[in-house]
């Protein structure tokens, strides 16, 4: 299952759910990387976007957590992973 997360809210060990393009369309980081520190960085000064989709093993969450998740409260996901 792939999210939707904000790049303020990416952490080191996420993995993209998508490429990830630059602003003039050229890849900056395929889908399937496992975000670091560094990726992180680059994402956020040079992709043309603010949000980027995570992989997440829907067997890792529970209905509690998407529901929170549905209803913005995405701090609890994100603790999760």
């Amino acid at each position: 299952m792939n999210l939707l997360i904000p790049l303020e809210d990416l952490r080191d060990g996420m993995v993209l759910g998508n490429d990830v393009l630059d602003k003039d369309g050229r890849l900056l980081v395929a889908e399937d990387t496992m975000l670091t520190v560094l990726i992180i960085n680059r994402l956020k000064k040079f992709s043309g976007t603010r949000e980027v989709y995570i992989k997440v093993e829907i067997n890792k969450l529970d209905i509690k957590s998407l529901v929170e998740l549905e209803n913005g409260k995405k701090s609890r996901l994100l603790q999760m992973i």
